[in-house]
Protein backbone atom coordinates (compact mmCIF):
# COMPACT_ATOMS: atom_id res chain seq x y z
CA UNK A 1 0.00 0.00 0.00
CA UNK A 2 1.26 3.31 -0.67
CA UNK A 3 2.28 6.16 1.77
CA UNK A 4 -0.70 8.53 2.94
CA UNK A 5 -1.19 12.00 1.92
CA UNK A 6 -0.51 12.69 5.71
CA UNK A 7 2.76 11.11 5.56
CA UNK A 8 3.88 12.28 2.01
CA UNK A 9 3.66 15.28 3.03
CA UNK A 10 5.45 14.90 5.96
CA UNK A 11 8.20 13.16 4.56
CA UNK A 12 8.77 15.74 1.58
CA UNK A 13 9.53 17.92 4.59
CA UNK A 14 11.92 15.92 6.78
CA UNK A 15 12.99 13.45 3.80
CA UNK A 16 14.36 10.46 5.07
CA UNK A 17 15.58 11.25 8.61
CA UNK A 18 14.26 8.46 11.14
CA UNK A 19 10.70 9.44 12.17
CA UNK A 20 8.90 7.08 14.77
CA UNK A 21 5.16 7.40 14.26
CA UNK A 22 2.27 5.34 16.12
CA UNK A 23 0.93 2.46 14.90
CA UNK A 24 -1.81 -0.06 15.39
CA UNK A 25 -2.35 -3.82 14.28
CA UNK A 26 -4.67 -6.54 14.44
CA UNK A 27 -4.46 -10.34 16.01
CA UNK A 28 -7.31 -12.10 13.90
CA UNK A 29 -7.91 -16.17 14.58
CA UNK A 30 -10.19 -17.96 12.87
CA UNK A 31 -12.57 -20.88 14.35
CA UNK A 32 -9.78 -23.28 14.97
CA UNK A 33 -7.07 -20.71 16.42
CA UNK A 34 -5.48 -20.00 13.58
CA UNK A 35 -3.79 -16.65 12.95
CA UNK A 36 -4.47 -14.62 10.00
CA UNK A 37 -1.17 -12.99 8.48
CA UNK A 38 -0.44 -10.67 5.55
CA UNK A 39 2.36 -11.51 3.26
CA UNK A 40 4.49 -8.15 2.32
CA UNK A 41 4.43 -7.57 -1.47
CA UNK A 42 8.16 -5.86 -1.14
CA UNK A 43 10.25 -8.93 0.99
CA UNK A 44 7.86 -12.07 0.97
CA UNK A 45 7.54 -12.23 4.85
CA UNK A 46 4.23 -12.88 6.62
CA UNK A 47 3.24 -10.55 9.72
CA UNK A 48 0.19 -9.20 11.25
CA UNK A 49 -1.93 -7.26 10.09
CA UNK A 50 -1.27 -3.10 11.23
CA UNK A 51 -0.04 -0.04 10.32
CA UNK A 52 0.63 3.81 11.08
CA UNK A 53 -2.09 5.94 12.44
CA UNK A 54 -3.54 8.92 10.96
CA UNK A 55 -3.89 12.17 12.70
CA UNK A 56 -7.13 12.02 15.18
CA UNK A 57 -7.67 7.89 14.72
CA UNK A 58 -8.04 6.05 17.72
CA UNK A 59 -6.00 2.85 17.84
CA UNK A 60 -8.88 0.83 17.55
CA UNK A 61 -9.89 2.92 14.55
CA UNK A 62 -6.41 2.81 13.18
CA UNK A 63 -6.33 -1.28 13.52
CA UNK A 64 -9.62 -1.89 11.76
CA UNK A 65 -9.13 0.83 8.85
CA UNK A 66 -5.79 -1.48 8.30
CA UNK A 67 -7.43 -4.66 8.54
CA UNK A 68 -10.04 -3.28 6.37
CA UNK A 69 -7.37 -2.12 3.53
CA UNK A 70 -5.61 -4.58 3.55
CA UNK A 71 -7.65 -7.37 3.48
CA UNK A 72 -11.05 -6.50 2.84
CA UNK A 73 -12.28 -7.41 6.10
CA UNK A 74 -14.74 -5.14 8.15
CA UNK A 75 -14.96 -6.43 11.35
CA UNK A 76 -16.31 -4.15 14.67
Amino acid sequence: MAMSEYMTNVRSKIGTDLLLVPAAGTAVFDDQGRLLLGRHIDDDQWATIGGSMEPGESPQEAALRELREETGLAVA
